[in-house]
């Protein structure tokens, strides 16, 4: 299973875009996705920190407005 990035290479990758850099340098740099870079620069602005989300992976899904099944 993969895992999240380091909160110490999310916090080096942000203050080089911080500093001027755009957002796919840092990213080409380590050879990661510059959309990664741009979430947790975004991140970093509207909450104030770039750590990971869960990966808990516990995600239920329902139909909703779906037909029901029992009544067949």
């Amino acid at each position: 299973m993969r895992r999240p990035y380091s909160l110490n290479l999310r916090e080096r990758v942000i203050s080089a875009v911080v500093d001027g850099m755009s957002c796919r340098d840092p990213a080409a740099r380590r050879k990661m996705g510059h959309f990664s870079v741009i979430r947790w620069v975004g991140r970093t602005r509207e909450e104030g920190n770039p750590t990971a989300l869960s990966m808990d992976g516990n995600r239920p899904f329902f139909i909703v407005g779906g037909r029901d099944w029992a009544a067949d």
